[in-house]
């Protein structure tokens, strides 16, 4: 058994190194790779949900990013994260966000 960093852990499925690796469903690197995605519906890995925190006295804040909640397909926000690897650096992490915007309709 090897270990591998998370971003290595594509790479090393493309070129044959590993037959299973753990992955964050929103990794880039899994936009457009030959790739069977398994749901661990057994809770065997601990859950990694995004979640923002908000001043005390700002409810106004939350309630404005509450509208948005559960709007962003998991899809959606691979193809952004893939936009703004810095491997490949195709967009700027403001850009993909624009993109990301746009694309879910949060624009």
């Amino acid at each position: 058994m090897r270990a591998y960093t998370p971003v290595l852990m594509v790479a090393a499925l493309k070129d044959g190194a590993a037959d299973v690796i753990t992955a964050y469903s929103s990794d880039g690197a899994l936009a457009g790779a030959d790739v069977v995605l398994f749901t661990d519906d057994r809770g065997a890995l601990p859950a990694y949900d995004a979640l923002l925190l908000v001043a005390p006295g700002r409810d106004d804040l939350g309630r404005q990013l509450a509208r948005y909640e559960g709007r962003i397909r998991v899809e959606a926000m691979r193809v952004a994260n893939a936009q703004a690897d810095r491997a490949t650096n195709k967009r700027s992490p403001a850009e993909a966000a624009r993109w990301l915007a746009r694309e879910t309709g949060l624009q």
